[in-house]
């Protein structure tokens, strides 16, 4: 063999040796990795008792999520708007109305002369109360002829204000009734409040606390189908919604000794199958153009939500790696929430170490006379996650009536028009509190 032939066998040999070595190393990690998430999920199993008691906490039977109303609107309003009618056959009489709307009136100040008063509550006799559903699309019109008292109570579970609903009722309800004495009233999950003044904030938390204070009180007066019912509707805001029952402190106590192992068994559960991710998948491939041009990148996704940052956002060290969020440790991401009946993007506040910079982040948008043109919600900082602004991409309507070719257009369509007219603003009103340090 000649020598040049001897130095291309000797390279070729040392490039092998290398490769071995690359691959023996490779294998080495994949095999640690394996190790750790193996670690993990037995550090989870063995330590399994408050994973136990979770379970017999939220594995009871429940009728409201059995009939699939966890989060649809208007059968909490139906079921809300039995509570009230006096004359239906659940045993509370009035007291349901009384207790809820004294909690509401109670403290306020500067109440107009000619307004509903927490005095009023307790001294008139509620027992002619009409409870009307969706009557001129108002969620639920209470209304007393003998006190010549009208309550208006517009219910949102997840969704947004639309265009001037609340303004268009508020006009509906003075033609109608002109001479009632009238309460309006913005339920929401959280107690947020409503883009127009005069309308009171009412949380659900509120409500279920009201409903729990009677039933400890009158429960014994109460029929058992409808105890049993109430009591069910109370579980399935501790399931669900409400962050400071039990049930949630002990989710977070549990994610938080066991996030890792919990992270791996969430990105390997079985896909839902009701449609999400063929439209997650869609929504994926119209958005792709748009993140390079404007600077977006995927942070996570699921089979109901994909969340994106803009990158930009990240020159804000620490600050905004301070959160236990998502793996990333991000504050503020866009959220794509999908579901059987529509498909919405979100901006949120999530959980961060830093209180004062979600406090910043907060005050950049209420702060902005351009983003409440954006997003006419009134905005409350929440502990943990709050919504800045919000859009539905795709109505319940719109995934009803539309084939696939329909929705594809629709879903472009509307991101053509995000990215257009909302996203300038976003980024314009965030970004220099963004790169400030």
């Amino acid at each position: 063999m000649s020598k040049q032939a001897d130095g291309v066998y000797a390279s070729l040999s040392c490039g092998d040796h290398i490769a071995a070595e690359g691959r023996a190393k490779a294998h080495g990690n994949e095999q640690h990795c394996a190790d750790e998430q193996y670690r993990w999920l037995t550090e989870l199993i063995f330590d399994s008792k408050e994973l136990d008691k979770l379970g017999a906490m939220v594995s009871g039977f429940n009728l409201f999520e059995a009939m699939g109303m966890v989060r649809q609107e208007i059968r909490h309003s139906h079921f809300l708007g039995t509570l009230l009618n006096p004359r239906e056959n659940h045993g509370l009489g009035t007291r349901f109305f009384e207790s809820l709307f004294s909690r509401l009136l109670y403290g306020l100040a500067e109440l107009e002369s000619d307004a509903i008063s927490l005095l009023d509550i307790d001294l008139c006799d509620y027992d002619d109360l009409q409870v009307l559903r969706e009557q001129d699309y108002i969620d639920l019109l209470l209304v007393s002829e003998q006190n010549r008292q009208l309550f208006v109570i517009e219910n949102k579970i997840d969704a947004g204000e639309h265009c001037e609903q609340l303004a268009r009722y508020e006009q509906t309800v003075a033609r109608r009734y002109p001479e009632y004495r009238k309460v309006f009233v913005f339920l929401t999950l959280d107690g947020s409040d409503a883009s127009r003044e005069g309308w009171l904030s009412l949380g659900y938390p509120q409500v279920i606390a009201c409903l729990t204070e009677l039933m400890t009180d009158y429960g014994h007066q109460i029929p058992t189908a409808a105890s049993i019912a109430i009591e069910h509707y109370i579980t399935l805001f501790k399931r669900y919604f409400m962050e400071d029952t039990e049930i949630a402190q002990l989710c977070r106590r549990i994610y938080k000794k066991h996030q890792k192992a919990l992270d791996l068994i969430f990105e390997h559960r079985p896909q839902a199958t009701n449609g999400n991710q063929a439209r997650q998948q869609l929504l994926a491939d119209l958005l792709s153009p748009y993140l390079a041009e404007h600077g977006w990148q995927e942070d996570i996704s699921t089979a109901s939500f994909a969340r994106y940052a803009c990158l930009s956002w990240d020159a804000r060290k620490p600050q905004m790696q301070s959160s236990s969020w998502t793996k990333t440790g991000r504050v503020i991401l866009f959220e794509f929430a999908l579901s059987a009946k529509k498909i919405q993007l979100k901006l949120i506040i999530g959980p961060s170490a830093d209180q004062a910079f979600r406090q910043e982040i907060y005050g950049l948008a209420v702060g902005e006379q351009r983003w409440t043109a954006l997003y006419s919600r009134k905005i409350s900082l929440t502990r943990e996650y709050t919504t800045i602004y919000s859009r539905t991409i795709v109505s319940h309507v719109e995934l009803d009536s539309m084939d696939e070719q329909q929705l594809q257009d629709s879903i472009a369509a509307s991101l053509a028009d995000f990215f257009e007219q909302d996203w300038p603003v976003i980024h314009d009103v965030l970004t220099p509190g963004m790169l400030s340090s």
